[in-house]
């Protein structure tokens, strides 16, 4: 009887240890990946002394981890996209692609569909957006990572605007405008890239306390009020306006103020 019970003691203590040493973990496991309410309050009376108001609220308390892509833009010769518009029966023509009276434009980085896309029926809401995703297929534009922005009632119909997202973090700079009238896509157009082969890790990004910091070193000759800042992929070239073979995509942040001006910063880790 006393064995059966220093055996229950044993398995009892052993349980309480296992316990205890995952609490251990899981909190120095918070503490690298989280900042401190200290922290964030500091940065935030930092930023007004500098002229720069923002919300606590908004500040995320966690880094990321978000690695480092190449990309090309789908209007490359070498991309999967020119590829099925040929093996589909698109015919290339100097400006992009024709198949009877549909024709892909490309110019400057960016692609117009011309023409009309039948649907089923007039719709609304998402499910406007799932018939549309179904037709962008079909148009050969990959959707993976495809996230609705915005959906909205303009004088001639429905607008769509959608961003391209990379494991889950958008992709800034990318867009895909579509229109809408009746129950038929009128317009479609925007900038839309393929990842490439993935070589790099995950890395840890840095906190975005950090980007803030850059942001209020900056000059303000006026108060400032950021009311949202993000991590996501920024990509200088699209930023810059130029189209080439192969881009770079890094982790970093977006800040964005009252005004809707937008910066962005490098959340990489200096170690990396």
């Amino acid at each position: 009887m006393n064995h059966i019970k220093i055996k229950l003691v044993f398995i009892v203590l052993f349980l309480f240890i296992n316990l205890f040493l995952g609490y251990l973990l899981y909190h120095s496991h918070w503490q690298e990946t989280s900042i401190s309410e200290e922290a964030v309050q500091h940065t935030v009376s930092a930023l007004r002394k500098r002229n720069v108001q923002v919300d606590k609220s908004i500040i995320p308390r966690s880094n990321q981890k978000m690695r480092e892509v190449s990309v090309k833009n789908i209007v490359e010769d070498s991309s999967s996209f020119v590829a099925l518009l040929q093996e589909t029966g698109w015919k290339k023509i100097d400006s992009g692609f024709q198949r009877n009276s549909e024709m892909i434009l490309f110019s400057d980085g960016k692609f117009e569909y011309t023409g009309k896309i039948a649907l089923e029926k007039e719709l609304s809401g998402e499910q406007l957006s799932d018939a549309v995703l179904k037709k962008l297929k079909d148009l050969c534009i990959d959707i993976k990572g495809i996230k609705l922005k915005t959906i909205e009632q303009v004088e001639k119909g429905m607008r769509l605007e959608y961003v391209q997202t990379y494991e889950g973090y958008e992709i800034f700079g990318t867009r895909l405008t579509v229109s809408v009238k009746g129950s038929a896509i009128v317009s479609l157009y925007g900038i839309w890239l393929e990842p490439m082969d993935i070589q790099s890790k995950r890395q840890d990004t840095l906190f975005a306390t950090e980007a803030l910091v850059q942001f209020a070193q900056e000059e303000h000759h006026s108060p400032v009020r950021i009311t949202e800042i993000k991590s996501g992929y920024y990509i200088s070239e699209l930023d810059e306006n130029i189209s080439h073979k192969v881009m770079q995509m890094l982790p970093s942040f977006q800040i964005t103020t009252a005004l809707g001006t937008k910066f962005y910063y490098d959340a990489r880790s200096p170690q990396q």
